[in-house]
């Protein structure tokens, strides 16, 4: 099987040392965007297949550089060397242009920055970043051609990483050991140790999905993927304060496409609402996600379904109800096995993708395809809700969900929720997310749910309700990183929030 045709988009090979690694991102299911294929085949030409290598040394260590040449000149490589941004530099970076990372996270950022605009500019559809103070493989040549040579399709391939991978061949193993004989003295147990990590460096280059790539001293980027992160610099700099090599695995890792695992996700919005509508395309933006949007139900209209049908709900409650209906309907009728909803009001954690592949690697592993819907946010404590002290995300089988912001669905559920909640509209005169999590509690559906949620409502104070009054209580919820607040379209840090809604 091709590589470009696994589902997730990360892959990983080890090939340097015990903690040198290969890695590459695949994005294969984002029709609007396909990937490129920007590997030419040929490792053994002067820029390893390549159509440029970049080489980063610091001005005052021109000895690494001289080492570069050196393997550069045995291995008949060809590079273009770039100055890293030196400290100096960075602290008046800082001063111009309000970047709030500190100099040296500048310096290694703005030093990126330009090589990615190098490419942006001469058109460079693939390159090799490096940094010269490491060290390769004499049959450097040899293992890139047997790591990518099934590789059609990437984004980011990371040559090397200073960490070993829990997803890496034999490194769950690998990193038991090593724990285990971590402090020990004992001669036999020192000879395992070694003979662990000899057994470990020694394998062949082997592709795998990486969790978390972790350093930047070598890796290769696509020029799609160089012209994202070039459009995104700019954003980084003024907004977050982290490492480049985090901010780096952030984009590449998840494994996540532009509908996060889901065949579509489907967006309800009133087409007045012009702020929901430019917060969302800000989420997608920066998230890069493919949304597909649905008209929701007006009022007026929902008050004439009323009369005419003898419903026992009326006003923007049966205008909410009526339009999720229209998404089952839809999901219905195009075949769609797996739908993310996501409500207009919508705020989500800077790291939505590393949290969401967390809970998928759990449903996965727990449950496959035995599940009828996921609950990325709630707004209400549920039961069966684990009582964790930090902020990592963990999947439990909701007892009471509540709340319809941020949901996936699947077909099969759909079909059956259509049933239940036509038929419950003339016997029973209540909100759908009650309904819903009635079903749920006496079993009718197999619901799960995320927690600490990882997307959550603005809130009224932020965004008025077309069904609710803010003197009926605001439903704005704790986020650790919102991303609309990092992109200024928000006035509250949602740090400062309650974690679930607050009822008057």
């Amino acid at each position: 099987m091709k590589l470009a045709q696994l589902k997730y988009s990360f892959l990983t090979i080890a090939c340097f040392t015990a903690l040198y690694l290969f890695g590459t991102s695949l994005e294969v299911n984002d029709p609007k965007n396909p990937p490129v294929s920007t590997i030419n085949g040929d490792f053994t030409n002067k820029t390893l297949g390549f159509q440029r290598i970049y080489v980063i040394y610091q001005q005052d260590e021109l000895s690494s550089k001289s080492n570069f040449e050196a393997i550069a000149a045995l291995l008949d490589i060809s590079a273009t060397f770039i100055k890293q941004t030196t400290v100096p530099q960075a602290t008046v970076l800082k001063q111009i242009k309000g970047y709030v990372a500190s100099t040296p996270q500048i310096a290694e950022l703005d030093t990126h920055a330009r090589i990615y605009a190098q490419m942006v500019r001469d058109n460079i559809e693939s390159a090799l970043i490096l940094d010269s103070n490491i060290d390769v493989e004499l049959d450097l040549k040899e293992r890139l051609a047997s790591a990518l040579s099934d590789v059609d399709l990437y984004d980011i391939i990371f040559v090397g990483h200073s960490y070993a991978d829990p997803a890496e061949p034999q490194a769950k193993d690998t990193l038991t050991i090593l724990a285990q004989t971590n402090q020990t003295t004992d001669p036999s147990q020192l000879m395992q140790r070694m003979w662990t990590k000899r057994k470990f460096s020694s394998q062949q280059p082997r592709v795998f999905r990486t969790t978390f790539p972790k350093g930047i001293f070598a890796y290769a980027i696509n020029g799609r993927t160089a012209r994202r992160l070039h459009r995104r610099f700019p954003l980084w700099l003024t907004r977050v304060n982290e490492d480049f090599e985090f901010i780096l695995a952030d984009v590449a890792m998840v494994g996540m496409n532009s509908t996060l695992g889901f065949q579509k996700i489907l967006v309800l919005n009133m087409p007045h609402r012009h702020e929901r509508r430019r917060n969302m395309n800000a989420l997608a933006r920066v998230h890069n996600l493919d949304l597909t949007y649905a008209k929701t139900v007006n009022r007026d209209e929902a008050n004439v379904e009323a009369i005419n049908n003898g419903y026992l709900i009326n006003g923007t409650h049966l205008a909410c109800y009526l339009s999720h209906l229209s998404l089952y309907r839809r999901i219905i009728a195009e075949n769609i096995q797996t739908a993310l909803i996501f409500e207009d009001d919508v705020d989500m954690e800077w790291d939505l993708k590393q949290r969401h592949k967390q809970i998928m690697d759990e449903v996965q592993l727990e449950y496959q395809n035995d599940w009828d819907m996921l609950y990325l946010g709630h707004c209400t404590s549920d039961i069966n809700e684990p009582q964790q002290a930090g902020t990592d995300v963990e999947l439990y089988e909701a007892e009471y969900p509540m709340c319809l912001h941020a949901y996936a669905v699947t077909l099969e559920c759909a079909k059956r929720l259509l049933v239940l909640l036509e038929e419950r509209l003339k016997t029973v005169g209540k909100d759908i997310d009650l309904i819903l999590a009635v079903g749920t509690q006496f079993g009718a559906i197999t619901v799960l749910g995320a927690s600490p949620p990882y997307v959550v409502q603005v809130g009224r104070q932020e965004l008025t309700s077309d069904i609710s009054l803010l003197s009926e209580g605001d439903t704005a919820q704790r986020l650790f990183h919102s991303t609309l607040f990092h992109l200024g379209y928000r006035n509250i840090d949602p740090r400062t929030l309650p974690k679930y809604i607050q009822v008057p």
